[in-house]
């Protein structure tokens, strides 16, 4: 039989649940990577749903974007935040699809770390996709 305790948890969860899908004002798919062998034991990327319809928030990990170079070409990466409610399962490598929203289009994010995981969210860190 569940302790009084544990049922006021469960029902602060619901409740803190429901509060995060009003204040998150994006929607996004969180997929992990799948790959599956062709004729010669190439792979082809593709990906699986692990969560869709999830509420959730992002925006710029910081205010200065970092550099690399790729094909001799000096190229601009910045990171990202994308928060979330913590029962969600993620893990780096898995990626982050969020719906158009106004005048804003389809994001593609490539998970990248967690870099908090307390609480009722999780904030995930992420680099764009490019197109």
């Amino acid at each position: 039989m569940a302790g009084t305790l544990s049922i006021a948890l469960n029902k602060l969860e619901d409740y803190a649940g429901r509060i995060i899908d009003t204040i998150f004002p994006d929607v996004g798919t969180v997929q992990r990577p799948a790959t599956s062998l062709g004729d010669y034991g190439t792979g082809s990327p593709s990906w699986t749903d692990v969560a869709t319809n999830v509420n959730c928030l992002w925006g710029p990990s910081g205010k200065d974007a970092k550099e690399y170079i790729r094909a001799l070409k000096i190229t601009g990466v910045t990171t990202y935040v994308v928060s979330m409610k913590a029962t969600i399962t993620i893990k780096p490598d898995y990626r982050i699809v969020i719906a158009a929203r106004g005048d804003e289009p389809q994001r593609t994010f490539l998970v990248k770390g967690i870099i908090r995981n307390s609480g009722v969210t999780i904030d995930v860190l992420c680099t764009l996709e490019e197109s």
